[in-house]
């Protein structure tokens, strides 16, 4: 007689039917706005996804007349994370930053890079990356 899971123990995340998924954001010489969705991701039903890493970039393309803060912002599940903060008007200024292991999302769980500018004029280019294994729950 066999005592727990039907045919051996689960297996590990890694080994439930993995695919990998990238989703980017990529905006170019972007002004002054709110706060926007540049990607999403939602997880599908009947899979959970481990986020194995975030990329985020900020450069600033041209000075503004009245500076305000750029930023990058990465959300997992509704929680605004600010992930880039670029307070510096001189061109070619950049910040960029990297993340490994952030969240594991269950079905129905999204991901979303976004971005937000609060200066009056002037232009900055946002590129970021979110990698994701989806696997069986």
């Amino acid at each position: 007689m066999r005592v727990g899971f039907p045919g051996g123990p689960r297996l590990e995340w890694y080994d439930r039917n993995p695919v990998k998924q990238d989703i980017v954001a990529a905006s170019t010489t972007v002004g002054p706005h709110t706060l926007t969705s540049r990607a999403s991701y939602t997880t599908p039903t009947g899979k959970k996804a481990f986020i194995e890493c975030v990329f985020c970039q900020v450069v600033r393309i041209t000075a503004a007349s009245a500076l305000g803060n750029a930023r990058f912002y990465t959300r997992f599940r509704g929680s605004n994370n600010v992930v880039l903060l670029l307070f510096n008007n001189t061109v070619s200024a950049e910040v960029h930053e990297g993340f490994s292991q952030c969240a594991t999302l269950n079905p129905g769980d999204t991901a979303e890079l976004l971005t937000a500018d609060d200066s009056t004029g002037g232009t900055v280019t946002y590129f970021g990356v979110l990698t994701a294994t989806e696997f069986d729950a």
